[in-house]
């Protein structure tokens, strides 16, 4: 019983003791934004087709930039596996024969050993399911454990490439053949809003 008692104490103790963030691993993201420049090659390619590249809100596209705020996730700083969710949506509109497409909902997930950006696509109000839209390349440089910049994470010049399934996707709805897994997408810059976890 006296061992018991000791050991309670222990553990209240070191839950009053304050949190050494360097020892932390997981942090929750409540805030922030991805921004993806699309590459000219994506665009031009949608051009030659008569797509026009738009967005839902609370997105934004500027020029080639889309912006998408994120809204929640978890990410290991040790290992940077987690998963990032946005709000917003990216949409593709053919203006020859009315077809629209909706990419939405996306999921930055780095859990995997290609890290993904997967998303809810839509087309023609029709939901078709979740994809994995583009496979992720992280900057030359980056190191483990990730360090945020007081409780903001940085992360830029993220390399985005077709997934295979985006790409087969893009292909069928089109009626093409030119979109190829590794299809040049653009880069992207994330900066997210964390907390440590408790």
């Amino acid at each position: 019983m006296k061992l018991r008692i000791v050991s309670l104490c222990a553990a209240a103790l070191f839950a009053l003791l304050p949190i050494n963030a360097t020892a932390q691993s997981a942090v929750t993201a409540y805030g922030g934004s991805t921004d993806v420049t699309l590459s000219s090659t994506l665009t031009s390619a949608l051009s030659s087709l008569g797509v026009k590249i738009g967005y839902d809100h609370p997105a934004v596209v500027s020029g080639a930039t889309a912006t998408f705020p994120i809204v929640s996730g978890v990410i290991d700083l040790k290992t940077s596996a987690g998963t990032l969710l946005h709000s917003g949506s990216l949409t593709f509109d053919a203006a020859s024969d009315n077809t629209k497409v909706s990419l939405q909902a996306f999921v930055i997930s780095t859990a995997s050993k290609t890290p993904v950006l997967s998303g809810e696509v839509v087309v023609n109000n029709a939901v078709w399911g979740r994809y994995n839209l583009f496979d992720l390349t992280l900057p030359a440089g980056t190191t483990l454990p990730l360090k945020p910049n007081g409780n903001t994470l940085w992360l830029k010049g993220v390399k985005l490439t077709l997934d295979p399934s985006m790409s087969a996707m893009l292909n069928k709805v089109y009626g093409v053949s030119q979109f190829t897994p590794g299809f040049e997408v653009g880069t992207a810059n994330l900066s997210a809003v964390v907390g440590w976890n408790r």
